[in-house]
């Protein structure tokens, strides 16, 4: 009897701790995640002249296709990546090598500007949300404490409630 009261507390221990912890990671990844939700639209409406064009409707695919070509041909010694429009973006962004990125309008290829503050915020909460902005290991203490949430502190949860209300589970529920 002794043991299991033993065993009862160690288990009521491990599953404060483990919640306590992976609930402040939860908590973190679901601010960073419920903000960034709302990315495209914040962003276009703050930087309407380096992400939205007039008439892109009116922009065919191959118009679009042959100003990224040329821009790629134009940078191809300093280029990581180009980026297509997409979602609320509707110009070209060129990624560098160092790290910069620049904006294009779709028909002309004409720079329209540099990444903004509320650009990089964004790509900043993002990094926060996936990995705690800690290198390295930050993506496996995310991945470390779902499973930890889902088997353990799960586990333990339904043992202490089942302790608690397995003789009576119309009052449990």
């Amino acid at each position: 009897m002794k043991q299991l009261l033993h065993f009862n507390k160690t288990i009521k221990k491990i599953h404060l701790w483990l919640g306590v912890s992976c609930g402040l990671v939860a908590s973190i990844s679901g601010l960073t995640g419920s903000l960034y939700v709302w990315q495209p639209e914040i962003t276009a409406a703050l930087n309407p002249k380096l992400l939205t064009v007039a008439h892109m409707d009116t922009i065919s695919e191959g118009t679009l296709l042959r100003t990224a070509s040329y821009l790629m041909e134009m940078h191809k010694d300093s280029l990581t990546r180009i980026n297509l429009p997409y979602r609320e973006q509707q110009t070209v962004s060129l990624i560098y090598e160092n790290g910069e990125t620049h904006y294009h309008h779709p028909r002309t290829a004409t720079f329209l500007g540099a990444k903004s503050f509320s650009i990089q915020f964004f790509e900043d909460l993002l990094h926060i949300h996936r990995t705690l902005a800690i290198p390295k290991i930050g993506k496996y203490l995310m991945g470390g404490s779902t499973i930890i949430f889902l088997l353990l502190i799960l586990g333990t949860g339904i043992y202490i409630w089942w302790k608690a209300y397995g003789d009576n589970l119309k009052k449990g529920f």
